[in-house]
């Protein structure tokens, strides 16, 4: 069954392709939430997170949800859910980003 477009960050992506000794996914959810995707778009800057201290959000994260709001995708495959969580983007930051899984 296919889900929708997915917008993924580099630690969500790193989840879905893991894969235990025994060639089964290491997170289930991550890697389901991937295949199920219609179309999953991945941006091109997946560098290095920059904020180190975990106070501010990082490049990729600020770039993911950039991406999220131009192409209007709402569904993100992230670990962060700490930085997507209590983010708002829009004309008048009130859309939330779904955080999958």
């Amino acid at each position: 069954m296919t889900a929708g477009p997915l917008i993924a960050d580099t630690g969500g992506l790193f989840r879905a392709i893991a894969r235990r000794p025994d060639g089964r996914p290491s997170w289930p959810a991550y890697s389901r939430a991937l295949a199920a995707a219609s179309r999953v778009v991945a941006p091109a800057p997946a560098l290095v997170e920059v904020d180190s201290s975990g106070r501010a959000l990082g490049l990729v994260d600020g770039v993911v949800a950039a991406v999220a709001e131009r192409l209007r995708v709402y569904r993100v495959l992230t670990i962060d859910h700490d930085d997507f969580g209590p983010l708002r983007i829009g004309q008048r930051f009130t859309q939330r980003l779904e955080i999958v899984p």
